[in-house]
């Protein structure tokens, strides 16, 4: 079993216990995503490797009909029990990214907060993207954001925890100059005193790459951010988000 099949299944309803800074970014982030795609009232979306659905459900509460797919079980049961509550109704797929189903042709996809990197080789990331283009109508758009490779590497630290709502996430990382990979082993500190451990690995992509990479699978980059506010990219940019579309 790959980390990115057992973590996830491993965390079912903690992953936003683990991953808190995030989930009170989710209405800014799907803010932006709407302008960025240019969706209109209605329009299909698909949100590739939803996971519990944080995206997904708040497009949902938005009026969109949202296709939300994901490998693990457990997140998407997850996701389904979250989406009833919010009385916000989503397509869940069980699938792996690098190969959608074809169910519907897409207005706007997006991959949101790392979700893209996963796999053991450059050829299977670029297999996600090419199957993201078949899945999106001409012209339909695709948002993709991941971690800022020089930012990353200007601010490495090999070791970090944070608190989220007393629980502790503890990292020791580990990185690959020559393979552009970052190596992760995350232990996880809960306030009942238990404590897991996972190791992960994604790939350190640049800017240039995933330009390259989304030409080559049939989606033109219309624009580059830094932030989710719109500001361009730079050094000093965490994160990387492009925007391209299918032409």
């Amino acid at each position: 079993m790959n980390w990115y099949e057992g973590m996830f299944e491993e965390l079912g309803e903690d992953v936003d216990l683990v991953f808190a800074g995030q989930v009170q970014r989710t209405g800014a982030q799907v803010e932006f995503a709407t302008r960025a795609l240019r969706l209109a009232p209605g329009a299909h979306v698909l949100d590739v490797a939803c996971g519990a659905g944080r995206h997904a459900i708040e497009l949902a509460r938005r009026g969109y009909q949202v296709t939300g797919l994901d490998l693990s079980p457990a997140l998407l049961r997850v996701a389904a029990r979250r989406a009833q509550r919010a009385d916000a109704p989503v397509e869940w797929i069980e699938a792996d990214m690098r190969t959608i189903p074809a169910t519907v042709a897409y207005d706007g996809a997006l991959n949101l907060f790392s979700s893209w990197g996963y796999f053991e080789s450059d050829a299977e990331d670029a297999r996600v993207l090419r199957s993201v283009a078949g899945a999106l109508k001409l012209g339909g758009r695709f948002l993709l954001e991941l971690s800022h490779q020089p930012w990353i590497l200007r601010h490495f630290e090999p070791r970090g925890w944070h608190d989220a709502r007393g629980v502790v996430v503890l990292e020791q990382r580990t990185l690959d100059l020559m393979a552009g990979r970052m190596a992760v082993e995350m232990t996880v500190l809960y306030p009942d005193g238990r404590r897991q451990t996972w190791p992960y690995d994604v790939r350190l992509y640049t800017a240039p790459e995933v330009v390259r990479m989304l030409r080559e699978a049939g989606l033109e980059v219309i624009d580059v951010f830094g932030g989710y506010d719109g500001a361009p990219l730079t050094l000093d940019s965490p994160r990387l988000i492009v925007l391209s579309e299918r032409r």
